[in-house]
């Protein structure tokens, strides 16, 4: 089940796609197609311009099936993590959030500086001090993903233009 996001979504309507999409993804989650579904995740959130890290409401079946993934690839502090730092977030428990997305950085420092994963956290530690009053951390860092992102990224690829 091999299928090209992009053009999918540009030649229909994407409000009417994405849940396809997402209904193909739930198939391949109960055939236990991991690899497949993790590039078909990978693609989905690249062209809604979502960012993995950073669950949305308008999206949540989407992070619901990449939790999934993430469990089922054996990514459970992943999983856990993310949907702990969205719980945070969003009961106003910045400052908690902060302290778990800072311990998270931390060990994704064992990564190489420009792993997907690795910036993620680092956004999403970035938008937690601005929502935390800590402008001047969260502009440095936001920075840094953004100086990283156009070493490590071509001009068009919708990550690097996502930031």
């Amino acid at each position: 089940m091999d299928m090209d996001v992009r053009k999918a979504l540009w030649s229909e309507c994407e409000a009417i796609l994405t849940p396809v999409l997402i209904n193909c993804g739930f198939i391949l989650d109960t055939m236990r197609q991991d690899s497949r579904l993790e590039l078909l995740l990978r693609d989905i959130f690249a062209e809604l311009g979502q960012d993995p890290a950073k669950p949305s409401m308008e999206y949540v079946p989407l992070y619901d099936l990449q939790a999934r993934n993430l469990y089922n690839r054996w990514k459970v502090r992943e999983a856990v993590a993310l949907g702990e730092q969205y719980a945070y977030m969003e009961n106003g428990q910045v400052e908690e959030a902060i302290a778990l997305l800072e311990h998270i950085v931390k060990i994704k420092e064992t990564l190489v500086e420009d792993h997907p994963s690795r910036l993620a956290s680092q956004n999403m530690l970035g938008r937690a001090y601005m929502e935390n009053g800590q402008v001047e951390e969260a502009i440095a860092l936001l920075e840094h993903i953004v100086k990283i992102n156009e070493i490590a990224l071509l001009e068009d690829n919708p990550n690097r233009l996502a930031l």
